[in-house]
């Protein structure tokens, strides 16, 4: 789809992506990636490398830089069933695959499989967020 996502908004859920069969910041780096593209082929307004923002001494640089196996994704609360569909299919390839999906005050850490329990309460969080959003 198009867009960016603003970190701010109700409806962005955000993804912390691990492996503990990955040795290297590059490998979870590609694993973001690939999971990042998989994503951007469901009706998502928009998923993004979530971004940090750091200062040198005295505050007068500023570094942005992606923060390595992080994604921010902007989707309406219908689209979360089939992004999970995505993710369950995505972690259940790799065993050591782990995801931390977070919204609102709602964090949902998953290893192994995503089950229907944590499913309902990614959706849950995203329809709260959004409805008092609105």
């Amino acid at each position: 789809m198009g867009g960016t996502v603003d970190e701010d908004q109700a409806d962005v859920l955000f993804l912390s992506v691990g492996d503990d069969a990955s040795g290297s910041p590059e490998q979870l780096e590609r694993i973001t990636l690939q999971l990042r593209r998989a994503i951007r082929e469901l009706p998502v307004e928009a998923v993004d490398p979530v971004r940090e923002q750091a200062s040198s001494r005295g505050g007068k640089k500023c570094v942005d830089g992606a923060v390595i196996g992080a994604l921010a994704i902007k989707l309406l609360p219908q689209v979360v069933p089939v992004l999970c569909g995505l993710l369950k299919k995505w972690i259940g390839g790799a065993p050591t695959r782990r995801l931390t999906v977070t919204c609102g005050k709602t964090k949902v850490e998953i290893s192994g499989d995503l089950t229907p329990e944590q499913s309902a309460a990614i959706l849950l969080a995203m329809t709260k967020a959004t409805r008092h959003a609105g």
